[in-house]
């Protein structure tokens, strides 16, 4: 928790960077993405890029920052070639001051990868590798949309520990169509075979606009329940720790000292400023973006310029609810007392107070002095926990 909600200077930066393309458009996503057509098309986004960490650091006053976590998300990003990336990581260490042992991880898809370009990017500093596996059986990976194969899948882990990755993720999914315990268990298995560092474990969100929402709404595949999503997270879960891996977060379970120190920045109130179309930033209080507006972030470089954004100021209410059920994403929850020193309030819960202690009553949430935090039976429901914060 910082002690200023992102205002402190000294506190080091988190920088996210959003490459947009993608091979295909997978049938879960909501996020801003652009469909890849040739390797022009990435080398002159890259050349955006840099400019854009240029442009807007120096717009944002944040030219020259202490950095220790860098992300490059999307989208894509391992569809850059080393000579695009060597072009952004040249115009982020000439920006800021990257602290040493810097955490920079990169999402990366199985077909976009292969070992001799995963020993570009290491060499060129990427240290953390991020693979969007989501399953390993293929009628899953057809539901999905996804461009790989379970083989692929599997070669592109071999492929990071070659290349001198030794620290790597990937995310699997849960809560799918026609995904059933078994299934899950085959997934599971698989996974731990491969021995990675970390792994994220997502349920189908079907609160988001997607095109498999929409298939699952037209009847065209069977809907998932929440006792189907329940009985695969627990299980999930529970192989995952007796494996040795540490559930830190709800949705991320990693080995010692393997967390993601990017996305805990989000889950602890800290500071980061991101680059590329549609990219968040936290600093001085003020959420907002960059539009997610591909040709319009293109001419804005072209013209030297930042580009343009959106976001809102937020007033400490709307900050402090914010950083509460963020924190509470986190397994050992949030400590209150924390939280109310870096806002300047007396009590965070507020008015709030009342039905935080009819979840508890519930068994739904746990309050231990100043300590807040979600129960086990909370984890496939957070959502609607969170909207007491709202």
């Amino acid at each position: 928790m910082s002690s200023s909600q992102g205002f402190d200077e000294q506190v080091p930066l988190g920088v996210y960077l959003h490459a947009p393309f993608c091979v295909s458009h997978c049938t879960y996503c909501d996020f801003y993405t652009k469909a890849y057509s040739d390797g022009s098309q990435v080398r002159t986004f890259a050349e955006a890029l840099a400019a854009g960490v240029r442009n807007s650091s120096e717009d944002l006053e944040v030219t020259g920052r202490a950095v220790d976590t860098l992300y490059f998300g999307g989208g894509t990003p391992s569809l850059l070639e080393p000579a695009d990336l060597e072009k952004v990581m040249e115009s982020l260490r000439a920006t800021f001051r990257l602290l040493p042992g810097v955490e920079i991880s990169m999402e990366a898809n199985p077909e976009s990868i292969r070992r001799e370009k995963l020993r570009a990017f290491r060499s060129l500093g990427v240290n953390r590798l991020s693979l969007g596996v989501q399953s390993f059986q293929p009628a899953i990976l057809s539901t999905l949309g996804r461009a790989h194969t379970a083989r692929r899948a599997m070669e592109a882990i071999e492929d990071a520990r070659a290349a001198g990755f030794d620290n790597v993720s990937f995310d699997l999914m849960l809560a799918l169509p026609g995904q059933g315990r078994e299934t899950v268990k085959r997934d599971l298995q698989t996974s731990l075979s491969l021995e990675p560092d970390h792994l994220s474990v997502y349920l189908l969100e079907m609160d988001k606009q997607s095109a498999l929402r929409a298939r699952i709404e037209r009847g065209e595949l069977p809907a998932p329940t929440e006792d189907d999503a329940a009985e695969q997270y627990e299980l999930t879960r529970a192989a995952l720790t007796r494996a040795g891996f540490l559930h830190y977060e709800l949705s991320n379970f990693a080995h010692r000292d393997k967390q993601c120190k990017h996305n805990l920045k989000y889950w602890t109130d800290m500071p980061f400023v991101g680059f590329g179309p549609s990219a968040w930033s936290y600093l001085a209080g003020r959420r907002f973006r960059e539009l997610a507006d591909l040709e319009g972030y293109l001419e804005a470089a072209q013209r030297g310029v930042p580009p343009q954004r959106e976001g809102m100021e937020g007033g400490v209410e709307e900050r402090l609810e914010e950083a509460i059920f963020a924190g509470l994403r986190l397994i050992e929850g949030i400590d209150l007392a924390d939280v109310g020193r870096a806002y300047g309030v007396e009590d965070p819960l507020g008015e709030r107070r009342q039905a935080i202690l009819d979840l508890e009553e519930a068994g739904f949430i746990r309050l231990d002095g100043s300590r807040l935090r979600l129960t086990r039976r909370s984890y496939t429901i957070a959502n609607e926990i969170f909207e007491v914060f709202v």
